[in-house]
């Protein structure tokens, strides 16, 4: 199938969440990196396996804010009058091994969020879908 990919010039994957890639991640990360087909993954567990980089929910934030939420309801808060929680830390996480077996330059300015010398967190705005008016809005993902 990668094989199959380069062939056909694919210039990367967007690789979503489930079981069986969860499962073969490693063997994942490895096909990507030996057809040279760039692949983005929703969980940093994948760029820390060898993948190129991943785009998504910081899962220790999420779980700290359903851990809050659990413990309203604990509290005997109706959960049908809580608002519902959404997630509001996003990193993007580039493996830095992976970009240079890419070609990829990663600038200077990028590395210098790098806290493991192997791979970038990176915060990045949290950039909403448009509007029907066709209004972009971005929020800080720090918020």
């Amino acid at each position: 199938m990668f094989a199959d990919l380069k062939r056909l010039h694919v210039g990367g994957l967007v690789i979503g969440v489930g079981t069986v890639f969860l499962r073969g991640l490693n063997k994942l990360a490895a096909l990507t990196v030996r057809h040279a087909v760039p692949a983005i993954y929703q969980y940093r567990t994948f760029a820390a396996a060898g993948s190129l980089m991943s785009y998504g929910t910081d899962l220790l934030d999420s779980y700290r804010l359903t851990g809050v939420y659990a413990g309203r309801v604990l509290k005997a808060e109706n959960p049908a009058e809580l608002p519902v929680v959404q997630a509001t830390k996003f990193e993007l996480v580039i493996n830095l091994k992976t970009a240079k077996a890419f070609g990829i330059n990663v600038p200077p300015s990028m590395r210098a969020y790098s806290k493991p010398q192997r791979m970038i967190t990176f915060l990045p705005p949290l950039i909403q879908p448009s509007l029907p008016n066709g209004n972009m809005h971005s929020i800080s993902s720090t918020d």
